[in-house]
């Protein structure tokens, strides 16, 4: 930022008793027209690097602890300040003198007195530095409140470049870093729209800068570890002032059971174990496209191109395994007592080809299942060509006792979510 306007930072004769004590008759470093000979910091500093002396008064955005105060802390100490002393809003008034390169003038007024002054060539960089030219003022006036300011959470995530949103979230390990689903709420300050930025550096795999000020915390010990905001600095600093409350917090969490997965490899030699007689599904393994799948996947030796190591054979023009895909559904059933069993299949025909041998049990046994039986199971299918109203079925609560197979499509398998669901069979 240009070290342009007008400052009163080395008035030896101001009163540092605190803002009560600054009396805006008697004190003429608040008359914007005595301020260091009506001469601009930077006028000074450029006249005195000219002769080698160090400039006599400090910089427009250092404060009295010798800490460097940025545009964002500034804002942030205005609103911690008027909150402090009931002020209200600050009064900010813009001019435009039409003379010379600053041709913007801007006044804040807090409490009825004037105390910044800003100069620029245009209006926004007017303002700023009144911003600054204000909040080093008052802390020079009131040290003690400045500290406690420096302490605060407020001044933490101005340090950080943003706000924290008024609902916090508290993400887990296993938890997707994709933040463009979370809403957060408004708050009275420009800086609020750079809150997601804040939480997806806090969650980022590199270091923050910011990590040590806006309570980002590590949430694995690993060389890449995700960062998690945590929100016990925050939910009772952005209490309810009403109920009195603490701000909500919604937890995500990760993965709350373990997911197993069997192959194929596996699940035939279990299902061969078995030596199911022809009446409760050993018909299945006569089926010539089960056998052709079978002799496919698990005995023949996988070809790879020597110079690619990609396969040299195409497994899409395999046919689909009906019989076999629904073995498989019925053996699921039989190995557990509740949950549901969703079926992902390349298409409309699959589809229908699977649930033809599910509600055929004469014509195709499976392990003594009959699921037309209503009080014990249904059968759905999310396919496009069903109308909607019958796939929303699928996501009301069933009669008690009923399990569910849901053959869908897996164009839906990133997609849908259904209740209850336990066992997944897909390609």
């Amino acid at each position: 930022m240009a070290d342009v306007g007008l400052s009163w930072r080395s008035n030896p004769n101001r009163n540092p008793g605190g803002p009560s004590s600054v009396n805006p008759t008697t004190d003429h470093s608040l008359n914007p027209h005595n301020r260091i000979n009506n001469q601009s910091y930077s006028q000074q500093a450029r006249a005195q690097r000219n002769t080698g002396k160090a400039p006599e008064v400090k910089g427009r955005n250092v404060m009295p602890d010798g800490s460097e105060l940025t545009l964002e802390q500034a804002k942030a100490y205005m609103s911690f300040y008027c909150r402090k002393f009931q002020f209200g809003s600050p009064d900010i008034q813009h001019e435009n003198t039409k003379k010379g390169r600053q041709t913007w003038v801007t006044t804040i007024f807090v409490g009825g007195r004037k105390i910044g002054l800003g100069h620029a060539s245009s209006k926004k960089d007017s303002l700023n530095e009144a911003y600054l030219d204000t909040v080093v003022y008052l802390g020079e006036s009131d040290p003690a409140l400045w500290a406690e300011f420096g302490s605060s959470i407020e001044n933490q995530e101005a340090v950080a470049g943003g706000l924290v949103p008024a609902v916090l979230f508290k993400l887990s390990n296993d938890t997707e870093q994709d933040l463009r689903q979370i809403v957060y709420s408004s708050m009275d300050c420009e800086l609020y729209r750079r809150a997601k930025t804040i939480l997806e550096r806090a969650r980022g795999s590199g270091p923050a800068p910011h990590q040590a000020n806006s309570g980002a915390t590590d949430s694995a010990n690993s060389k890449n570890p995700i960062k998690a905001l945590n929100p016990a600095l925050f939910e009772q600093y952005f209490f309810n002032r009403v109920t009195g409350n603490p701000a909500p917090v919604i937890s995500i969490p990760g993965r709350s059971f373990p997911v197993e997965k069997h192959y194929l490899e596996e699940i035939h030699r279990e299902l061969r174990q078995l030596s199911l007689p022809a009446a409760r599904g050993g018909w299945v393994w006569g089926d010539p496209k089960v056998q052709k799948y079978i002799q496919r996947e698990l005995q023949e030796p996988l070809a790879l191109d020597p110079v690619t190591g990609k396969a040299l054979r195409d497994n899409d023009d395999l046919e689909m395994p009906f019989p076999l895909i629904a073995l498989v559904i019925a053996w699921v059933l039989s190995k557990s007592s509740d949950g549901h069993v969703l079926v992902f299949l390349p298409g409309w025909e699959e589809i229908k080809g699977v649930q033809t041998i599910l509600t055929d049990p004469r014509q195709f046994p499976l392990l003594g299942f009959n699921f037309n039986e209503s009080s014990k199971f249904e059968v759905h299918v999310l396919h496009s060509a069903i109308p909607v109203a019958d796939q929303q079925q699928v996501f009301k609560p069933p009669a008690k006792g009923v399990r569910r197979v849901i053959l869908s499509t897996n164009i839906a398998e990133t997609s849908v979510t259904i209740p209850d669901v336990v066992f997944v069979v897909g390609k």
